[in-house]
């Protein structure tokens, strides 16, 4: 009784989530109907060029800043979770990997905002004045404090992935005569190959609907940067930006736009996320 009283509570908040989504989904497009009703401003909407005033509204140079940056985010943050998630199972001694896990635990809770101040303070000017790396403000900057962000949440999310392989395995891999180290690596990480995948683009989703580094340390400049120590704006600190000081013009109409690029994406994200799983389970 108690599991299928669980079942429907779960249901019935998949289907309050499902109808959310699908809320944000129509008022978007309800309240960007001036924008869609004017074929010039979608033709704009596609370039590159941002001046309101002229009736250029492009994101095309926001939304590559957007995906530039969680990539360089992710070369980061994904190979260091990794090897983190790695360690809390059994690369460390027994003593450390607990001391990871609670550690992890702990930095995955801090809000982003502390993340970007630290940044502010420490890392803009390093890279400005210790190396003289441009102003400081710079998809470098943003790069290095997203990953460093992102970094225990997807060890947390690898650990979590791996971890009930590694203990299905383990008893095998011990009659093997397997080290701990040795069945992580032959064994359970070619085995979970979809849940590393999984974990990915759930990261990925992450670093793109991030606002507040992008905000304070990116720079904000509206153009393609051509290297790391040039600033760049991605899409939500173009939200941010824009809903702070405008409410009724253009600009503020290409918001509505921004946003469904951003929720177009997390649905991607979702779905090939969900295949994998499901593809996994099925194997299983």
């Amino acid at each position: 009784m108690s599991e299928r009283l669980l079942a429907t509570a779960a249901a019935f908040a998949g289907g309050i989530a499902a109808c959310a989504v699908f809320a944000i989904l129509a008022l978007l497009l309800w309240l960007g109907l001036p924008l869609w009703r004017d074929p010039a401003l979608l033709i704009s909407l596609a370039g590159s060029s941002w001046n309101p005033a002229a009736g250029e509204i492009g994101l095309a140079s926001m939304a590559a800043g957007t995906l530039l940056l969680a990539a360089s985010a992710l070369l980061l943050a994904y190979p260091c979770g990794l090897l983190l998630a790695l360690s809390t199972l059994g690369l460390a001694p027994r003593p450390l990997a607990a001391a990871m896990r609670t550690l992890l635990a702990l930095l995955s809770g801090i809000p982003t905002v502390v993340y970007a101040f630290v940044s502010v303070w420490l890392l803009v000017p390093w890279l400005r004045d210790s190396l003289g790396l441009g102003m400081g403000y710079s998809w470098l900057a943003a790069a290095l404090t997203l990953g460093v962000m992102l970094t225990p949440t997807v060890a947390l999310l690898l650990s979590g992935a791996l971890s009930p392989t590694f203990t299905r395995l383990q008893a095998a891999g011990d009659a093997l005569g397997l080290s701990r180290v040795q069945l992580l690596l032959w064994v359970v990480l070619p085995a979970e190959r979809r849940a590393l995948l999984s974990a990915l683009l759930l990261s990925s989703g992450r670093a793109v609907g991030d606002t507040l580094i992008a905000l304070m340390v990116s720079g904000n400049a509206i153009w393609l940067p051509a290297n790391p120590t040039e600033p760049l704006r991605t899409l939500t600190a173009h939200i941010a930006i824009t809903l702070a000081a405008d409410t009724q013009s253009q600009a503020y109409a290409a918001i509505y736009a921004a946003s469904l690029l951003l929720l177009a994406y997390v649905a991607l994200v979702h779905f090939l996320t969900a295949s994998l799983s499901d593809e996994s389970a099925h194997r299983h």
